[in-house]
């Protein structure tokens, strides 16, 4: 185990005389070492933990019905090779969750409800056979000496290139359905450093704008939607986030789109606004000129 002093033993479990299985224990890790390893006076003490786990690989065809929801192992189940249960239960917790405290609050029709099944299902399936084919790989790896878990990762398993493209809630623009990108920034008025994963966090919608020619429509969509949307200003030369080396312009495509611009680096064209869903995925990339369609989306939220 990295960063420890600690090794993680797996192996198939040794038949027992009643033709079942052994049940683990420190004298049944010896015996597999000595067979399998074949380093001898290598012993194994002070166990942090013994235990038997059976891969299972099931999900359920509906994670939603009526006013039942199923999330985490109650709606899939997989191997745990590269370790992705937890994370996947925890992103089908936020996904609902943000939904639900919509729903209740009179914020979005109940038909938002709808898009938790629609987007976490197939997210759930492709967990299944990501973690199958990272399960083979760990055993055909280990059949060679000195080859272990690791035979098993690959960058895919960070599950960071989850996104929602095909969703009802990607309203358009090259991002829609990513993975809102992180972005160092800082406070316009004091000069503080600010993450956009700060302006982001919490449970309601973040409406970025770029350039100053966006201050109007974040102002507009502010008014009308009140608690549902927080808004944030990108080098609008007034509060809000400045940008100075240009990361938060080139991570959402809003830089260079006519060559270099004098007002910084990547500051060409007229910016624009980018809506991020609760969950930090994005919801819209569009233009300065499309608040309305922002206020629209918002208002017709699940309805």
């Amino acid at each position: 185990m990295p960063g420890t002093p600690r090794w993680q033993l797996q192996s198939s479990p040794e038949p027992d005389s009643d033709g079942g299985y052994a049940k683990p224990s420190l004298e049944v890790f010896q015996r597999q070492l000595d067979r399998h390893a074949r380093m001898p006076g290598l012993r194994l003490t002070n166990p942090g933990w013994l235990s038997t786990y059976r891969v299972n690989v099931r999900m359920a065809e509906r994670f939603r019905v009526g006013r039942v929801f199923l999330a985490g192992d109650a709606a899939h189940i997989h191997s745990i090779a590269g370790g992705l249960g937890m994370n996947t239960g925890i992103q089908d917790g936020y996904n609902l969750g943000w939904k639900l405290a919509l729903v209740v609050s009179g914020a979005a029709g109940e038909g938002l409800l709808d898009t938790y099944e629609e987007e976490r299902l197939p997210v759930a399936a492709w967990t299944l056979k990501i973690t199958n084919e990272r399960l083979r790989a760990v055993r055909e790896g280990a059949r060679t000496a000195g080859v272990g878990t690791e035979a098993g990762f690959s960058s895919d398993l960070t599950t960071l290139g989850v996104g929602y493209g095909w969703s009802s809630l990607a309203w358009g623009g090259p991002a829609a359905g990513e993975r809102a990108p992180d972005a160092p920034c800082r406070d316009a008025l004091t000069g503080a450093p600010v993450r956009l994963f700060e302006v982001f966090a919490g449970p309601r919608f973040t409406l970025l704008g770029f350039g100053p020619e966006s201050a109007a429509a974040l102002a507009r969509v502010s008014a009308a939607c009140g608690e549902l949307v927080e808004t944030c200003l990108v080098d609008g030369g007034g509060a809000g986030l400045a940008d100075p080396e240009g990361y938060a312009w080139r991570a959402y495509g809003m830089a260079g789109r006519e060559g270099g611009g004098a007002d910084g680096p990547g500051r060409a064209g007229r910016g624009g606004l980018v809506l991020v869903r609760p969950d930090n995925h994005v919801a819209l990339t569009a233009s300065v000129d499309r608040g309305a369609e922002v206020m629209d989306r918002l208002e017709r939220l699940g309805r």
